[in-house]
């Protein structure tokens, strides 16, 4: 839709990888099908991406092949890109990298194109941010219910083995008011266990 909407065909996020030096392109249209998901560019002042992103500001280049500014990153010089526009995706904890379409045409991005593409970087960002919390969330969800388990599992270990206390000394008894005391408590822990059981 980016590149649409800026009448280009080929357009693709790239995702900043740790430590920093390289840009995956994680998604992207228009492209063979080895690129996205496996080509790198070099997040460096050297590519046009690598330069939005260490600026913080939208870098269009009109002419990749003859701008000084820049090395044409293989992936684009492969495909035949001539011009490109890219914006930083921002996140909430830092740069989650950049956003960039790509055009075969010398082209010339205006200040309303970089503009219009921000609009959607800053969209993507909260997108990630909010899928990256979502992660987070049920990651703690479930490290929460594998304790909750392993709680419960020793509970109800523990309860059998008072059960059992209790059971033995019923049998070692003689006395049927003992009996009778130990039933009362076997009947309370059996209680236990069943509203334990409910609660979990």
């Amino acid at each position: 839709l980016a590149g649409q909407g800026l009448g280009v065909e080929r357009a693709k996020v790239l995702e900043l990888l740790p430590p920093g030096d390289k840009l995956l392109i994680r998604a992207g249209v228009g492209w063979e099908p080895d690129v996205v998901g496996d080509a790198t560019i070099d997040a460096d002042r050297a590519s046009p991406a690598g330069y939005a992103l260490l600026t913080g500001e939208p870098v269009a280049s009109e002419d990749l092949e003859n701008d000084e500014r820049f090395r044409c990153p293989e992936v684009l010089r492969r495909h035949g890109i001539r011009s490109a526009v890219n914006v930083i995706i921002r996140g909430n904890n830092g740069p989650f990298g950049v956003l960039e379409v790509d055009s075969q045409q010398t082209r010339r991005f205006t200040e309303d194109d970089a503009n219009f593409l921000q609009s959607y970087a800053n969209l993507l960002a909260a997108a990630i941010d909010r899928l990256r919390t979502h992660h987070r969330l049920a990651e703690t969800a479930h490290q929460k219910d594998v304790l909750l388990h392993e709680l419960q599992h020793r509970v109800k270990n523990s309860l059998q083995i008072i059960t059992g206390f209790v059971s033995l000394q019923r049998r070692k008894t003689k006395h049927s008011e003992t009996h009778e005391h130990l039933d009362v408590i076997a009947s309370r822990i059996e209680a236990l266990r069943v509203m334990y059981d409910k609660l979990y």
